[in-house]
């Protein structure tokens, strides 16, 4: 299933950005691109069960003869998104564009940016999408068991246990693979 996607949208003339005293507007600039990330006053985000980890205008400055350009970049987890804060439910095809309408409800009602149509979001281009699938394990179980068993340490994984402290006392173990640009991690 999806889960965390990063994507660009074009900047057209019809977008408008109207903060409305919900959010900061914190500009800086990286090389070519000037940024000017919304973020959420913590009055307005405690509110909400989920907003995007990010959410910024872009501007490219192409060279001293060429206009600038511009996108609206997003990144955020599809699934907490639509599902209220939590991503044990999947997205799949036929809940995407739930997914994509509730976004620019989002985008418009708290972060004040109108003019964006649901097509600009399905056509918009992605630069980084995560997926993930939730497989449930007997309680007998445990993490280690169950990745040492479905991959069998093939030659081309190789495997960092983590030590990020969850909630649950649950572990979790990150893989990557060399060469084929794909990395991962299993938690409980």
């Amino acid at each position: 299933m999806i889960d965390t996607v990063a994507f660009e949208v074009p900047w057209v003339n019809t977008f408008r950005m109207n903060t409305k005293g919900k959010c900061e507007v914190h500009s800086t600039n990286k090389g070519a691109f000037q940024v000017e990330e919304l973020k959420l006053k913590s009055e307005f985000a405690r509110a909400m069960p989920y907003i995007p980890s990010k959410v910024c205008k872009r501007r490219r400055h192409n060279g001293r003869n060429n206009p600038t350009v511009s996108a609206l970049f997003i990144e955020l987890s599809l699934p907490k998104l639509l599902f209220e804060g939590e991503n044990i439910s999947e997205i799949t095809e036929e809940n995407f564009q739930s997914a994509c309408i509730k976004l620019l409800e989002v985008l418009k009602d708290e972060y004040g940016i109108v003019g964006i149509n649901i097509d600009q979001i399905l056509n918009a281009s992605a630069s980084r999408i995560d997926y993930c699938q939730n497989i449930f394990l007997d309680s007998q179980f445990e993490l280690d068991y169950f990745i040492s068993h479905a991959f069998r340490s093939p030659k081309y994984l190789r495997y960092k246990k983590c030590s990020i402290d969850y909630p649950n006392e649950g572990q979790s173990r990150t893989f990557s693979t060399k060469g084929l640009g794909l990395q991962g991690i299993y938690y409980d």
